[in-house]
Protein backbone atom coordinates (compact mmCIF):
# COMPACT_ATOMS: atom_id res chain seq x y z
CA UNK A 1 0.00 0.00 0.00
CA UNK A 2 0.94 3.37 -1.32
CA UNK A 3 1.14 6.68 1.42
CA UNK A 4 -1.63 8.52 1.34
CA UNK A 5 -3.42 5.73 -0.63
CA UNK A 6 -7.42 5.34 0.54
CA UNK A 7 -7.92 2.18 2.39
CA UNK A 8 -11.92 2.56 2.96
CA UNK A 9 -14.82 5.26 3.08
CA UNK A 10 -17.97 5.90 4.30
CA UNK A 11 -17.54 3.73 6.66
CA UNK A 12 -20.18 4.54 10.05
CA UNK A 13 -21.49 3.12 12.86
CA UNK A 14 -22.65 2.53 16.55
CA UNK A 15 -22.63 -0.02 18.87
CA UNK A 16 -24.48 0.36 22.36
CA UNK A 17 -23.59 -1.43 25.56
CA UNK A 18 -23.63 -5.01 25.44
CA UNK A 19 -23.20 -4.98 21.27
CA UNK A 20 -21.07 -6.37 18.96
CA UNK A 21 -19.34 -6.00 15.54
CA UNK A 22 -18.17 -8.48 12.70
CA UNK A 23 -15.70 -6.58 10.27
CA UNK A 24 -14.98 -8.96 7.22
CA UNK A 25 -13.20 -8.36 4.00
CA UNK A 26 -10.62 -9.60 2.15
CA UNK A 27 -7.21 -9.06 2.68
CA UNK A 28 -5.82 -5.72 2.66
CA UNK A 29 -9.78 -4.25 2.46
CA UNK A 30 -9.10 -2.35 5.36
CA UNK A 31 -10.41 -4.29 8.70
CA UNK A 32 -7.30 -3.97 10.55
CA UNK A 33 -6.47 -0.53 9.76
CA UNK A 34 -9.89 0.31 10.73
CA UNK A 35 -9.26 -1.07 14.50
CA UNK A 36 -5.97 0.70 14.21
CA UNK A 37 -8.44 4.27 13.58
CA UNK A 38 -10.24 3.64 16.17
CA UNK A 39 -7.34 3.42 18.95
CA UNK A 40 -5.44 5.93 17.27
CA UNK A 41 -2.27 4.15 15.83
CA UNK A 42 -3.55 5.02 12.77
CA UNK A 43 -5.07 8.49 12.46
CA UNK A 44 -7.90 9.23 9.62
CA UNK A 45 -8.19 11.47 6.54
CA UNK A 46 -11.58 12.35 7.73
CA UNK A 47 -13.90 10.78 10.52
CA UNK A 48 -14.30 11.04 14.20
CA UNK A 49 -14.59 9.09 16.79
CA UNK A 50 -17.12 9.83 19.49
CA UNK A 51 -17.00 8.31 22.84
CA UNK A 52 -20.42 8.63 25.15
CA UNK A 53 -21.23 11.67 23.62
CA UNK A 54 -17.74 13.00 23.68
CA UNK A 55 -15.57 13.66 20.49
CA UNK A 56 -11.97 11.82 20.79
CA UNK A 57 -8.88 13.53 20.74
CA UNK A 58 -7.48 12.13 16.96
CA UNK A 59 -3.75 11.52 18.72
CA UNK A 60 -1.20 11.86 21.69
CA UNK A 61 -1.25 11.50 25.47
CA UNK A 62 -4.92 12.35 25.74
CA UNK A 63 -5.72 9.62 23.21
CA UNK A 64 -3.49 7.27 24.99
CA UNK A 65 -4.91 7.85 28.48
CA UNK A 66 -8.50 7.16 26.59
CA UNK A 67 -7.28 4.16 24.89
CA UNK A 68 -6.15 2.39 28.08
CA UNK A 69 -9.01 2.81 29.86
CA UNK A 70 -11.41 1.91 27.46
CA UNK A 71 -9.85 -0.64 25.01
CA UNK A 72 -8.09 -4.20 25.33
CA UNK A 73 -6.30 -4.69 21.64
CA UNK A 74 -5.56 -8.36 20.87
CA UNK A 75 -3.85 -8.79 17.58
CA UNK A 76 -2.02 -11.31 16.94
CA UNK A 77 1.49 -10.64 14.37
CA UNK A 78 3.90 -12.74 16.49
CA UNK A 79 1.77 -12.34 20.06
CA UNK A 80 4.00 -9.40 21.46
CA UNK A 81 2.36 -9.39 24.84
CA UNK A 82 3.70 -12.88 25.36
CA UNK A 83 7.24 -12.54 27.78
CA UNK A 84 9.82 -15.30 26.47
CA UNK A 85 11.51 -17.41 28.87
CA UNK A 86 9.13 -16.86 31.58
CA UNK A 87 6.81 -19.99 32.72
CA UNK A 88 2.79 -19.67 31.60
CA UNK A 89 1.95 -18.97 36.02
CA UNK A 90 4.17 -15.78 35.43
CA UNK A 91 2.74 -14.94 32.25
CA UNK A 92 -0.61 -14.76 33.88
CA UNK A 93 0.68 -13.00 36.86
CA UNK A 94 2.07 -10.55 34.95
CA UNK A 95 -1.23 -9.99 32.97
CA UNK A 96 -2.85 -9.65 36.38
CA UNK A 97 -0.99 -6.77 37.66
CA UNK A 98 -3.50 -4.03 37.74
CA UNK A 99 -5.93 -6.31 36.98
CA UNK A 100 -9.37 -4.86 37.54
CA UNK A 101 -11.62 -7.78 37.15
CA UNK A 102 -12.59 -10.39 39.76
CA UNK A 103 -11.00 -13.13 38.15
CA UNK A 104 -7.70 -14.79 40.02
CA UNK A 105 -4.64 -15.85 38.17
CA UNK A 106 -5.69 -19.69 39.29
CA UNK A 107 -9.47 -19.16 37.29
CA UNK A 108 -7.98 -17.76 34.41
CA UNK A 109 -5.49 -20.78 33.87
CA UNK A 110 -8.10 -22.88 34.55
CA UNK A 111 -10.88 -21.01 32.12
CA UNK A 112 -8.47 -20.97 29.50
CA UNK A 113 -7.66 -24.37 30.08
CA UNK A 114 -3.80 -23.79 30.81
CA UNK A 115 -3.73 -24.76 34.52
CA UNK A 116 -1.57 -28.24 33.08
CA UNK A 117 0.76 -25.78 31.15
CA UNK A 118 1.58 -23.49 34.03
CA UNK A 119 5.16 -24.24 34.78
CA UNK A 120 6.00 -24.41 31.30
CA UNK A 121 8.20 -22.02 29.82
CA UNK A 122 6.15 -19.98 27.17
CA UNK A 123 8.55 -20.61 24.49
CA UNK A 124 8.13 -24.24 24.25
CA UNK A 125 4.31 -23.91 23.83
CA UNK A 126 2.30 -24.55 20.84
CA UNK A 127 0.47 -22.03 18.55
CA UNK A 128 -3.02 -22.57 19.83
CA UNK A 129 -1.75 -22.20 23.65
CA UNK A 130 -0.15 -19.57 22.79
CA UNK A 131 -2.90 -17.59 21.69
CA UNK A 132 -5.11 -18.83 24.37
CA UNK A 133 -2.49 -17.41 26.75
CA UNK A 134 -2.43 -14.26 24.85
CA UNK A 135 -6.65 -14.06 24.85
CA UNK A 136 -6.09 -14.77 28.55
CA UNK A 137 -5.39 -10.98 29.03
CA UNK A 138 -9.46 -10.52 28.24
CA UNK A 139 -10.69 -12.08 31.51
CA UNK A 140 -7.91 -10.24 33.73
CA UNK A 141 -8.51 -6.65 32.43
CA UNK A 142 -11.64 -5.50 32.64
CA UNK A 143 -12.16 -2.61 29.34
CA UNK A 144 -15.32 -1.87 28.07
CA UNK A 145 -14.60 -2.38 24.38
CA UNK A 146 -13.02 -5.40 23.00
CA UNK A 147 -11.11 -5.06 19.47
CA UNK A 148 -10.09 -8.18 18.53
CA UNK A 149 -8.44 -8.76 15.11
CA UNK A 150 -8.36 -12.52 13.54
CA UNK A 151 -8.54 -14.36 17.47
CA UNK A 152 -9.47 -17.56 16.14
CA UNK A 153 -6.51 -18.12 13.66
CA UNK A 154 -4.57 -20.67 14.96
CA UNK A 155 -7.41 -22.05 17.54
CA UNK A 156 -8.91 -25.46 17.96
CA UNK A 157 -13.09 -25.83 17.97
CA UNK A 158 -12.43 -26.50 22.16
CA UNK A 159 -10.29 -23.03 22.03
CA UNK A 160 -13.10 -20.86 19.54
CA UNK A 161 -15.79 -22.20 22.10
CA UNK A 162 -14.04 -21.03 24.57
CA UNK A 163 -13.73 -17.76 23.72
CA UNK A 164 -16.97 -16.92 21.96
CA UNK A 165 -17.86 -17.97 25.75
CA UNK A 166 -15.60 -15.17 27.13
CA UNK A 167 -17.27 -13.14 24.82
CA UNK A 168 -21.09 -13.66 25.69
CA UNK A 169 -19.82 -13.19 29.20
CA UNK A 170 -18.04 -9.84 28.41
CA UNK A 171 -21.03 -9.16 26.58
CA UNK A 172 -23.65 -9.59 28.80
CA UNK A 173 -21.80 -7.17 31.55
CA UNK A 174 -22.36 -4.69 29.16
CA UNK A 175 -19.14 -4.77 27.25
CA UNK A 176 -18.77 -3.93 23.98
CA UNK A 177 -16.98 -5.80 21.16
CA UNK A 178 -15.17 -5.25 17.51
CA UNK A 179 -13.85 -7.91 16.04
CA UNK A 180 -11.93 -8.47 12.32
CA UNK A 181 -12.08 -11.86 11.15
CA UNK A 182 -12.19 -14.00 8.04
CA UNK A 183 -13.84 -16.72 10.44
CA UNK A 184 -17.11 -17.20 11.03
CA UNK A 185 -17.77 -16.30 15.17
CA UNK A 186 -20.73 -16.56 17.17
CA UNK A 187 -22.14 -13.29 17.43
CA UNK A 188 -26.20 -12.96 18.43
CA UNK A 189 -27.12 -10.01 17.76
CA UNK A 190 -24.30 -8.28 16.11
CA UNK A 191 -23.51 -5.58 13.28
CA UNK A 192 -22.10 -6.55 10.46
CA UNK A 193 -19.22 -4.47 8.84
CA UNK A 194 -17.92 -5.49 5.07
CA UNK A 195 -15.16 -4.27 4.13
Amino acid sequence: MEEGSLIFKNVSFSLPAGGAMLVQGANGAGKTSLLDMIVGDLPPVAGRLIWDSVLCDSGGLQLKRWEAERFCWFEDPGLPQITPNITVQQQIELFSINSNTHYSATHVLKLMRLWELRDLMTNILSTGQRKRLALSRLALVARPVWLLDEPTLGLDTQSIALLEAMIRDHRQRGGMLIIASHADIALENAVSLRM
